[in-house]
Parts: structure tokens; sequence; C-alpha cells
């Protein structure tokens, strides 16, 4: 800073901030279960901010079909609203005696929210009917949300200031903090898990059984926190079956939850199988990094896989990322093996794609 009346400036130091103006909203959702039908009622409910800044829409994401009661129950969020820039969604389970069950929390950014952002209670549609006199007294669930907005609106002011600092200070640099786990945390962190040190419960597969320890698993997964839970304790507190993953799939999850790294060797093959465990457990930061690498290995031979797995998960930015490479190497794709195969097992999905480049075509 420098005066304009040509008089000496003595060094002040000044303390400013800028603060990102959120809005909050909190209520509870009574979703209906219709034991006619035994489905949950399709209903959306509007969101309103005070400020009437912003509005969201929630609506539960139901399947038709039997096997859709082995799917978690999922919430589908939406809002075509420029405003919001940022937005955090954190859910509790009121059960019959009105205890809140914590059911996790996401955040999302605007464009997520206009395509239709997703949420998955650590519970499936089966559990929740099951328990009925639990979970749905009075045939109705009921779930406490919680919202935080912000819609990029900022104030700035200066806090205070202080006459007279030495120059010196003024010209000192200051180091810069990495954010992150440190090395030495997660090398012990590894350590525990290989070495099994303290572990409470053990994780079983089919061919392997891996120590792990209760409170870590269920910080890193809601899914993990629900089995861990007061009324699921004994349960599962000597040991939980993992039967629907291979050993090393499981190894890989474990070790990400607990270190926060991927193994260097991830293959397409394998890449799926942890994109669909780490869904499974609700363990989204893995989720986002298998998404991000398997677009990193887009082939002829891997695209397909690629695309069904993106499809089944409604992955929308993935499924999006390998339609355009298909349709950029079209005679390689649609004369493979790999694409015969997929046009018999989901000939919806094929057409869809090549329906994509024919729209495409005719449009340039």
């Amino acid at each position: 800073m420098w005066r304009t009346d040509g008089k000496e400036l003595k060094g002040e130091q000044f303390i400013a901030r800028t603060v990102v103006e959120i809005e909050r909203r909190s209520f509870i959702w009574d979703i209906k279960y219709l034991t006619s039908n035994q489905i949950f009622e399709q209903t959306t409910l509007q969101i309103t901010l005070p400020s009437k800044k912003a509005v969201l829409s929630l609506c539960p994401l139901l399947k038709k079909g039997k096997e859709s009661v082995e799917e978690v129950f999922t919430v589908h969020i939406t809002s075509d609203d420029e405003s919001i820039k940022y937005f955090t969604f954190h859910c509790d389970l009121l059960d019959s005696l009105g205890n809140k069950l914590d059911c996790g929390e996401d955040e999302f950014w605007l464009d997520p929210l206009k395509e239709g952002a997703i949420f998955k209670l650590p519970y499936t549609i089966k559990k929740l009917i099951e328990e009925r006199a639990k979970y749905l007294p009075k045939d109705v669930l009921s779930l406490r949300c919680d919202i935080v907005i912000s819609t990029g609106d900022t104030t700035d002011r200066i806090e205070s200031y202080i006459t007279g600092i030495d120059d010196n200070i003024c010209d000192q640099n200051f180091e810069k903090c990495e954010s992150g786990i440190s090395p030495d945390l997660k090398g012990d962190l590894k350590s525990m898990h290989r070495e099994g040190t303290l572990s409470d419960t053990q994780i079983r597969t089919s061919t392997e059984t891996f120590p792990a320890h209760t409170q870590i698993l269920g910080a890193r997964s809601p899914v993990f926190r629900a089995l861990f839970s007061t009324d699921m304790k004994e349960r599962t507190k000597e040991c939980v079956d993992i039967t629907d993953f291979d050993g090393e799939t499981v190894r890989r999850l474990l070790l990400y939850m607990y270190t926060d790294t991927l193994e260097e060797d991830l293959q397409c093959q394998s890449a799926c199988q942890l994109y669909a465990a780490a869904d499974k457990y609700a363990v989204l930061s893995l989720k986002n990094k298998c998404s991000s690498f398997l677009q990193g290995i887009f082939s002829v031979t891997s695209a397909c896989d690629i695309l069904s797995l993106a499809d089944m998960y409604q992955d929308e930015e993935l499924k999006s990322s390998v339609q355009e490479y298909i349709l950029l190497n079209p005679e390689d794709i649609f004369s493979s093996e790999e694409w015969q195969l997929l046009m018999k097992s989901n000939p919806r999905l094929a057409l869809e794609t090549m329906y994509l480049g024919y729209k495409g075509y005719y449009e340039e």
C-alpha cells in the first residue's frame, strides 16, 4: 500500500476475511409404504430455501421387480437452479422409538445436480420391509434431512489491523501446508491393517479372511457404520461375511479405506470389481477414483465392459465418456467380439449407443 500525500507509510498488518454465505434447512421427510402394493410411494418433495434463491427436488429412486428389494434405498436429488454452487445432504433414519440412525452425508456441485445426484441409505429395501416394526412405524419411512446450500455469494471485510509491524515480518515467506494423509500416518495405518494390530472384527470372503477395525471401517463407510451400530453389534462383532466379491477385491477395498491409496497394478477387470464394491459400501471417494481410472484406459477390448458397468450403476459421466470413445472408434468397436457379446447380453444399451452415433451423424 502507498500513501498519496508523500508521507512515509509505516508497516501495518491487515487481517481480512471472505465469508461464503450459506443457507441451511432441516426437515422431516415422511415416505409412505403402500402395504397393498408392497412398494414405497413415489412422491417428489420440493425444497425452497428461506431466501427463495434455490429450489431442490427430492424423490425416492425405486426400481420395479422382485430384485429391487435387494437394492439400497436411494434418494434422487435434482435442481436446475443455476444459483446453487455447492450442496451437502445429511440424512438420519428415525426409528419407531424416535432414535436417529445416521445414514451418512454427501456433497454435490451444480453439474451433478442438473443431471440428478444420487444419495444411498445404508439399508436395503428388503431390510426396511422385514423390520417394518422398527423402521416403518405406521407404514411410514421417516428421514430427518439436513441440507446446506451455497449460492456462491460472499462478503468481504477487514477484521482488524495492527500498526507498527517490523518490516522484516512483512518480507517473510510462509511455507504452504499440504493437505492429505501424512506418509507416516499412512504407513502406520497400513501396518495396522496388514498385521491386524488391535483388530476387533474380521472381514471374511470365500477365499480369505482379513483382520479389521470397526472404528476405521465405520468412519469410512456408512454401510459398515450401520453394520456395527448398537442393534447389530453382537451379530457382526466377530466376523462380517462378504460373499459377492472375491478376496482380491476386498483386499483392495480395505487397503483404500485404511490408507486412501489405490494400488498401481489396477487393471480394467479389477477396477470394475472395485468400483462395484465401493458403490455397495458407499465409499464414494474410491468410486470416483475408480471411475477416473477407467476413463483413462478405454480400449477396444475394455470399452464394452466399462459401458455395461456405467449403465448398471447409472454413472452418467462415465457412461457418456465411454460412449463418446466408442463412437470415435466405430469400425474397431462394432466389429469386435466384445461388442457382439454386448448386443446379445444388453441389446438396449447397444442400440442406445449406436443411436447416439446415428443421431450425431445427421445433426452434423
